[in-house]
């Protein structure tokens, strides 16, 4: 019997022993090919964003750093959690509502190193960038190929649209809120990978959302990157499955697929989890929407359907300077961007193009069944 066991149990130590070391080998391998793309990124935003940290303070630049007292190691800590982006008591009625504790905290220990040299502010800024477009690299293999995904990261990276949030100070709001949520991407992706849901990551994904969320109001958004991610990547759901999902729900759901109550209950913890943080976020700002002045933003104190034509306008604007990154403004405010006085403006057929496009893409995203399909839905919704 011995005799018999021994070739058996050395041949499964070979085979264990090989797979172990094939699967060391591909982690050394990932670590290697990410390496280069992340040097590569580090001379891009060298290149690119070296020049701003010979940059002073200016515009909100001013105001967040120079006239917030928030930032000084002398004003109670506390107060980070009871006050605006700008410093004012979130309950005032003068208060812009933007609650941004750790954007605060970051501009703190800035502070606290070298007081109002704007050097270290705009190199903490320049150094987030590279880090956020190294996350995306590895966070993004996983949708594209090594070869898209580079390439998406050196457009991230040096694509001029983001120059306000890198070169401002205050833009360090965004890009703080962005390496929140790709990590909580990156947790979400690691805790349903596997056959039962591995909840620890789901949790620590919930972490990073309240994160981002205390960076810029925008992270909350995750939420639904996630959702997208668990039907439309994970578990391949088109238009036609879905239609065929809710069916079944609804009329036979013990037919439903093994899967489906795993997902569901993911997506309805994270969702639950997000409408906590929405309804502790209004309570935090007194329920009091922020008070716009014309200066600020005239299409938000503009009648109807003004206001509506020129908010749907910004739509196709923005996905234009995207494209054609020209002219650049620091402040879309003050009439920078003309109302759209009336339906017979000129400017709303590239509303219209720009709804009929989305629609376009949007359809054959969800009605198509190949990977480029789904690349479609799961980019689209990051984006």
């Amino acid at each position: 019997m011995n005799k018999h066991c021994t070739p058996h149990k050395t041949n499964l130590v070979k085979v264990v022993s090989r797979s172990d070391v094939a699967s060391k080998m591909e982690s050394s391998y990932c670590k290697e090919s990410n390496l280069l793309p992340s040097l590569i990124l580090l001379v891009a935003c060298i290149i690119c964003y070296s020049n701003s940290l010979q940059n002073g303070l200016c515009f909100d630049d001013t105001k967040v750093i120079i006239g917030n007292m928030d930032i000084r190691t002398t004003t109670p800590l506390q107060q980070l959690f009871l006050n605006d982006y700008w410093g004012r008591p979130l309950h005032e009625a003068t208060s812009h509502k933007s609650y941004r504790p750790l954007t605060i905290l970051s501009f703190r220990w800035n502070y606290a190193i070298h007081e109002l040299d704007p050097m270290g502010y705009h190199l903490i800024n320049v150094l987030l960038h590279w880090v956020l477009s190294v996350l995306l690299v590895n966070v993004f293999q996983i949708f594209l190929s090594r070869w898209e995904t580079n390439i998406f990261a050196i457009l991230f990276m040096v694509h001029p649209v983001h120059t306000d949030a890198v070169t401002g100070v205050v833009g360090r709001a965004d890009i703080l809120a962005a390496i929140w949520m790709i990590l909580a991407l990156a947790s979400y992706i690691r805790g349903s990978q596997h056959r039962k849901t591995n909840w620890k990551f789901i949790y620590l994904t919930t972490f990073l959302t309240t994160l981002a969320m205390l960076c810029k109001e925008q992270g909350i958004t995750i939420v639904a990157i996630c959702c997208g991610y668990e039907m439309f990547w994970l578990r391949k759901v088109n238009f036609s499955k879905g239609l065929h999902l809710a069916e079944t729900l609804f009329r036979k759901p013990r037919n439903l697929p093994g899967w489906f109550n795993k997902s569901l209950q993911r997506m309805i913890s994270l969702i639950l989890f997000g409408v906590g943080l929405l309804i502790l976020r209004i309570y935090l700002m007194g329920t009091n929407m922020p008070i716009f002045t014309k200066d600020d933003n005239p299409a938000a104190v503009a009648p109807t359907p003004v206001r509506q034509l020129t908010q749907w306008y910004l739509l196709p604007i923005n996905v234009w300077l995207l494209l054609y990154p020209y002219p650049l403004l620091c402040d879309y405010t003050r009439g920078t961007i003309p109302l759209v006085q009336s339906i017979t403006d000129p400017r709303n057929l590239a509303t219209l193009t720009f709804i009929i496009t989305l629609s376009v893409i949007s359809g054959r995203a969800l009605m198509g069944h190949t990977k480029t399909s789904r690349q479609l839905c799961v980019v689209g919704i990051v984006h």
